[in-house]
């Protein structure tokens, strides 16, 4: 993938860690401000599963899956922990 979407993801990261504690949301929630109409989709679904996969990894601060959708990777529910 290009830079910008690594840019994108790494945004996501940082606004997760920044959330209220016991707040719940998808990437797609995170994405709000940024137009999801104007991300492809195979680059909006590498979004939403390189950032599933840093929350697995154990690399988003205090963010963990709530609810799993074996559906779409992108409707998956976290938490901010702590």
């Amino acid at each position: 993938m290009n830079f910008q979407t690594e840019s994108v993801v790494r945004l996501c990261v940082r606004y997760a860690e920044q959330l209220s504690v016991f707040e719940e949301f998808t990437v797609l929630d995170i994405l709000g401000d940024i137009s999801v109409d104007q991300i492809s989709d195979s680059t909006l679904y590498y979004i939403c599963e390189k950032f599933n996969l840093l929350v697995l990894q154990n690399n988003v601060m205090g963010v963990k899956i709530i609810e799993n959708n074996m559906e779409t990777v992108c409707e998956v529910k976290y938490k901010k922990m702590y």
